[in-house]
């Protein structure tokens, strides 16, 4: 069974901490995978065409990228998931300012 996508949302920012504070999303899928013991059958299921894990983890990675935790996409940025230093310092800390989730 998937997790919820809020669930997803601190070990997606502490694990892009632990790889330097950025890394390519195809390197976070597994890794997150494995956190949450998903089976086969899980990762099987799909979602307009596409893997419905990997739509749940971007899908919390664009409410990060709302509440400023994860750098938006941008030509410096292509490809690349980054913690913002807010983002950062959230991961550390263990837990999202629920006043940051309020303004997105």
């Amino acid at each position: 069974m998937l997790p919820k996508r809020s669930d997803v949302r601190m070990p997606l920012l502490k694990l892009l901490l632990a790889q330097g504070g950025r890394a390519r999303p195809k390197d976070l899928y597994d890794p997150l995978a494995k956190q949450f013991k998903l089976t086969a059958q899980d990762l099987a299921q799909t979602c307009g065409g596409g893997s419905k894990w990997q739509a749940y983890v971007r899908g919390a990675r664009d409410e990060m990228v709302e509440w400023g935790l994860i750098h938006p996409a941008t030509p410096q940025f292509h490809g690349i998931w980054q913690l913002t230093p807010e983002g950062a310092q959230a991961a550390q800390a263990g837990r999202i300012d629920k006043k940051r989730r309020a303004k997105a």
